[in-house]
Protein backbone atom coordinates (compact mmCIF):
# COMPACT_ATOMS: atom_id res chain seq x y z
CA UNK A 1 0.00 0.00 0.00
CA UNK A 2 1.51 3.24 -1.12
CA UNK A 3 1.49 6.05 1.39
CA UNK A 4 0.66 3.81 4.33
CA UNK A 5 2.50 4.69 7.51
CA UNK A 6 3.54 1.95 9.84
CA UNK A 7 3.07 2.39 13.56
CA UNK A 8 6.16 1.60 15.53
CA UNK A 9 6.07 1.31 19.28
CA UNK A 10 8.92 1.53 21.77
CA UNK A 11 9.22 -2.27 22.00
CA UNK A 12 9.72 -2.50 18.22
CA UNK A 13 12.42 0.16 18.40
CA UNK A 14 14.18 -1.64 21.27
CA UNK A 15 14.05 -4.92 19.36
CA UNK A 16 15.57 -3.24 16.32
CA UNK A 17 18.30 -1.65 18.44
CA UNK A 18 19.07 -5.03 20.02
CA UNK A 19 19.38 -6.51 16.53
CA UNK A 20 21.78 -3.77 15.47
CA UNK A 21 23.93 -4.27 18.58
CA UNK A 22 23.95 -8.05 18.07
CA UNK A 23 24.91 -7.69 14.42
CA UNK A 24 27.63 -5.23 15.38
CA UNK A 25 29.05 -7.73 17.87
CA UNK A 26 29.00 -10.48 15.26
CA UNK A 27 30.70 -8.28 12.67
CA UNK A 28 33.29 -7.07 15.20
CA UNK A 29 34.12 -10.67 16.14
CA UNK A 30 34.39 -11.71 12.51
CA UNK A 31 36.61 -8.75 11.64
CA UNK A 32 38.80 -9.38 14.65
CA UNK A 33 39.27 -13.04 13.77
CA UNK A 34 39.97 -12.21 10.14
CA UNK A 35 42.46 -9.53 11.15
CA UNK A 36 44.33 -11.95 13.46
CA UNK A 37 44.52 -14.58 10.72
CA UNK A 38 45.62 -12.04 8.13
CA UNK A 39 48.22 -10.53 10.44
CA UNK A 40 49.53 -14.03 11.27
CA UNK A 41 49.79 -14.99 7.61
CA UNK A 42 51.54 -11.74 6.78
CA UNK A 43 54.01 -12.12 9.65
CA UNK A 44 54.74 -15.71 8.61
CA UNK A 45 55.48 -14.54 5.08
CA UNK A 46 57.62 -11.61 6.21
CA UNK A 47 61.29 -12.35 5.64
CA UNK A 48 60.56 -15.54 3.74
CA UNK A 49 62.58 -15.32 0.50
CA UNK A 50 60.04 -17.42 -1.39
CA UNK A 51 57.24 -15.02 -0.57
CA UNK A 52 59.39 -11.98 -1.21
CA UNK A 53 60.19 -13.15 -4.75
CA UNK A 54 57.46 -15.50 -5.95
CA UNK A 55 54.45 -14.21 -4.02
CA UNK A 56 55.21 -10.49 -3.62
CA UNK A 57 51.90 -9.46 -5.21
CA UNK A 58 49.89 -11.69 -2.91
CA UNK A 59 51.86 -10.46 0.12
CA UNK A 60 51.12 -6.86 -0.83
CA UNK A 61 47.46 -7.73 -1.37
CA UNK A 62 47.33 -9.34 2.08
CA UNK A 63 48.84 -6.20 3.59
CA UNK A 64 46.21 -4.08 1.83
CA UNK A 65 43.47 -6.37 3.11
CA UNK A 66 44.79 -5.95 6.63
CA UNK A 67 44.64 -2.17 6.28
CA UNK A 68 41.07 -2.45 4.96
CA UNK A 69 40.10 -4.61 7.95
CA UNK A 70 41.54 -2.07 10.36
CA UNK A 71 39.60 0.68 8.60
CA UNK A 72 36.40 -1.41 8.78
CA UNK A 73 36.86 -1.84 12.53
CA UNK A 74 37.29 1.91 12.95
CA UNK A 75 34.12 2.56 10.96
CA UNK A 76 32.21 -0.02 12.99
CA UNK A 77 33.30 1.72 16.20
CA UNK A 78 32.02 5.05 14.85
CA UNK A 79 28.72 3.43 13.88
CA UNK A 80 28.33 1.90 17.33
CA UNK A 81 28.93 5.26 18.99
CA UNK A 82 26.31 6.88 16.78
CA UNK A 83 23.78 4.16 17.62
CA UNK A 84 24.51 4.47 21.35
CA UNK A 85 23.91 8.22 21.22
CA UNK A 86 20.52 7.68 19.56
CA UNK A 87 19.42 5.00 22.03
Amino acid sequence: MAGRTERVNARDLLDRADGIFFEGDVVRGWLSQLERRTRGAREAAKGNKYFETEWKGEYDELSSALQALSHAQEQLALFEEAVKKRS
